[in-house]
């Protein structure tokens, strides 16, 4: 039995972070463009053909059941060579998966995946070779959130923030070694004290 349950506990819990830091060693920037539709959602076939614009990381978008599309680009770094690469996209850091913004990818003209609170990751190689290029287009609703009481406040402009979009590097065994550690974090704080 431990001496400072509590206190070892806590020491466990904050060695999470570090761990998940280690599973996106490099990062690079990406260029961003959006083209709000201002109304229902349209086909891939016109968001392919209209105007964007330029976009930053944390800027505002998404009326209430409004969509917005970006076209996000880049080039992987010569450096990153055999490396796991992956474009993470958080359209917002608000509500909760499936009441919130939530995405549609494409690349080629076809589905690459969805994109939501629990599903950031978007493959670009496996294993790079360096130097290529690659476009994706992300048809993001502006679904439902929690209007802290008041639903006029929905209707009055946008209500997400994109939240992260940038090129990564991937480290599979620090990203196992994390989310084997989280359970076992998570059991320890559900289970008794004196369980196995």
């Amino acid at each position: 039995m431990l001496k400072h349950p509590a206190i070892t506990e806590d020491r466990i819990r904050k060695a999470l972070p570090s761990i998940e830091a280690l599973i996106y060693p490099q990062k690079a920037p990406v260029s961003i463009e959006a083209w709000h539709v201002g109304g229902e959602p349209v086909s891939l076939e016109t968001a392919l053909a209209a105007s964007y614009q330029p976009f930053a990381v944390g800027g505002a978008w998404g009326p209430l059941w409004d969509t917005t599309w970006f076209r996000v680009r880049g080039e992987v770094p010569s450096s990153w060579k055999g490396e796991e690469t992956v474009l993470l996209m958080r359209l917002t850091d608000q509500g909760r998966e499936g009441f919130t913004a939530e995405g549609l990818v494409y690349a080629n003209g076809n589905v690459v995946r969805a994109l939501n609170a629990n599903r950031r990751e978007i493959e670009v190689s496996t294993a790079a070779q360096g130097g290529e290029a690659f476009e994706f287009y992300v048809e993001a609703a502006a679904n439902f959130t929690d209007p802290g009481g008041n639903p006029a406040a929905l209707a009055a402009g946008p209500i997400f923030r994109l939240a992260q979009a940038e090129l990564a590097s991937v480290n599979r065994a620090a990203f196992d070694y994390y989310y084997d550690f989280k359970i076992a974090c998570e059991l320890m704080s559900a289970l008794p004290q004196d369980s196995q």
